[in-house]
């Protein structure tokens, strides 16, 4: 992306004025030795279900899987096959971990299943979650949202109510003909917002050059002209035609970016600037203050520990302890490698690592090189004193082979946050001793 779409989108997610829009290419699984999008990873089971005489269909042309399935079968059928498939289903979901800490207060899911809701509940246990149902009438209002406690709205049906899903050709089309007619109507609120000029739209592998969208878009928008920029990011391989990037960019001002999903979510997580949350009238702001002569340490943690780590920072914090958050101390305009590669080689005290299962699959992620330059820094030691501490933040398997040579502190145990302090004095108390 330019700088200057950068800056668009950033600022759009941090003032609270982007809808994510969630389509299935943002999570993958693995079936049959090949990983793929989860629609086609369903469509691949679903084919497997179906037999031998089936093998000639498509995955990558899902909803033709699905419409074969209920004319060799039936309806029930395929909805149960589906309940079946997201019961076995071991999906990536880092990506939605990454966007779900974002503050994006709607969230618009294409994809079947509920594991947009289950991952941003993980993150935001105040998340809620709505469905639209061509075969039912009108459902309740929907719920307010927050960056903090956002909505994920499935636009597609949800497993909640199977009968609901659009999974097939012609669910496809009746899904269009009801949204068009109003019967019944998408919530008020969810039109308002895709509706919205001032607002902004970030489409993670919606599978934007499916027709259907098209008609979708052209009727919500109601040829309200779009006063900023909207970003759709698809794989390569799904990759729309010069002619559909027109219709979208000049109709709908919808840029398109390509490139490796993960990397992009990484550093978008990097540039927004997370504000934390005022305290609501009549609460108290009860965050300890750290002295300002406190030793502050460094928290390598995975992105999909982020609220681990911030009871961590939470409960150093509290012994005195000052703590430095990548995602707290980064500020909007920050070169963030140097700022990070400075702060790890000169400002702080420590670095705590993290270690999870999380963290343990990263074979390739920015926190390893945190993690290289933290152990670089430690060389500067001689032991006894130490810079960087090992913790495991889960089972003692996830422990990085890289730091087996560092005594590790286990924080998965009721007594580990007051071990992890130990640590620290008692390093700086050798300090002041070899300083005497």
């Amino acid at each position: 992306m330019r700088e200057a779409d950068w800056t668009s989108l950033v600022h759009a997610v941090e003032r609270g004025n982007c809808t994510l829009m969630l389509g299935p290419s943002a999570v993958t699984g693995e079936i049959e030795g090949e990983r793929l999008p989860v629609n086609e990873a369903l469509a691949a089971f679903v084919r497997l279900k179906l037999g031998p005489a089936f093998a000639h269909l498509d995955p990558k042309r899902p909803a033709t899987v699905a419409q074969a399935a209920v004319a060799a079968e039936d309806p029930f059928t395929l909805q149960g096959w589906v309940e079946e498939f997201y019961d076995e289903f071991d999906g990536d979901f880092e990506v939605l971990r990454i966007l779900a800490a974002l503050p994006f207060a709607l969230v618009v899911n294409s994809s079947p299943g509920l594991s947009a809701h289950r991952i941003f509940s993980e993150i935001k246990p105040g998340t809620k979650s709505d469905f639209y149902d061509r075969t039912a009438p009108v459902r309740p209002m929907l719920p307010d949202a927050t960056a903090d406690e956002p909505v994920v709205y499935h636009l597609f049906g949800s497993l909640e109510q199977p009968s609901s899903m659009v999974l097939s050709e012609s669910d496809r089309l009746d899904f269009l003909v009801s949204v068009v007619s109003d019967e019944p109507p998408l919530p008020p609120k969810l039109k308002s917002a895709l509706r919205d000029p001032d607002r902004s739209m970030l489409f993670v592998g919606f599978e934007l050059w499916h027709w259907q969208f098209r008609v979708l878009l052209h009727v919500l928008s109601r040829d309200e002209p779009r006063r900023y920029k909207s970003f759709a990011f698809e794989t390569d391989d799904q990759a729309p035609d010069d002619d559909t990037r027109e219709f979208y960019r000049s109709g709908h001002k919808i840029h398109f970016v390509g490139g490796d999903l993960l990397t992009f979510a990484e550093e978008l997580r990097d540039r927004v600037d997370v504000r934390p949350v005022e305290p609501a009238a009549g609460q108290l702001d009860v965050r300890t203050t750290v002295p300002p002569d406190a030793p502050t340490v460094f928290l390598c943690h995975a992105s999909e520990d982020k609220l681990f780590a911030k009871r961590v920072s939470e409960g150093l914090e509290a012994n005195g302890i000052g703590t430095w958050l990548d995602r707290d101390q980064l500020r909007g305009g920050d070169q963030w490698d140097s700022r990070i590669r400075q702060t790890i080689g000169e400002s702080v005290d420590y670095v705590v690592v993290l270690q999870s299962a999380s963290l343990r699959a990263k074979d390739v992620g920015y926190v390893n090189r945190e993690i290289n330059l933290a152990l670089d820094r430690q060389l500067e030691y001689r032991p006894p004193r130490r810079f960087l501490i090992p913790a495991v933040i889960d089972d003692a398997a996830n422990c990085l082979d890289e730091l087996r040579h560092l005594q590790t502190t286990d924080l998965a145990t009721e007594h580990g946050m007051d071990e992890l302090v130990r640590v620290i004095k008692r390093d700086l108390d050798l300090q002041v001793r070899q300083s005497a």
